[in-house]
């Protein structure tokens, strides 16, 4: 992606922030948005139906979260919490359909960037099985 890229792209995030211990994205809620971490560091949790909670991963700078839901669409299927002060960038499918509406080849390349990461996150999932089941 070039700067001009970048910029275009940029338009449609709005910038949120959060403190340590605040929630960006709550299980079982309807998905609205996802979110680039700029900065700070946020754990991924889901809530087992025998109860307590199981820590799947945790993110910083750099990384993208709640993007799964964000592209399938209905509830979130963990939660996404703040560790520390975090900054990001917030995308939401409102801004999402407009960027397709206004800018379609830079909707276009976000796409293809989601489509590489979602991929290399399954890569992820898989070596995970496997050691797993080593």
């Amino acid at each position: 992606m070039c700067s001009s890229d970048l910029t275009q792209l940029r338009r449609y995030f709005d910038t949120v922030t959060f403190a340590g211990g605040e929630v960006l994205i709550r299980q079982g809620s309807d998905c609205h948005d996802m979110f680039f971490i700029e900065e700070g560091h946020v754990v991924v949790t889901m809530e087992l139906a025998g109860g307590g909670s199981i820590r799947l991963t945790s993110s910083g700078a750099g990384t993208a979260v709640g993007e799964i839901a964000f592209y399938l669409g209905g509830k979130r299927s963990a939660s996404v919490v703040a560790t520390t002060p975090t900054r990001a960038l917030r995308l939401s499918a409102e801004r999402l359909d407009q960027m397709r509406s206004e800018a379609p080849a830079v909707a276009a390349l976000l796409h293809d960037r989601m489509a590489k990461l979602l991929a290399l996150k399954m890569l992820d999932t898989n070596r995970l099985v496997e050691a797993l089941n080593g």
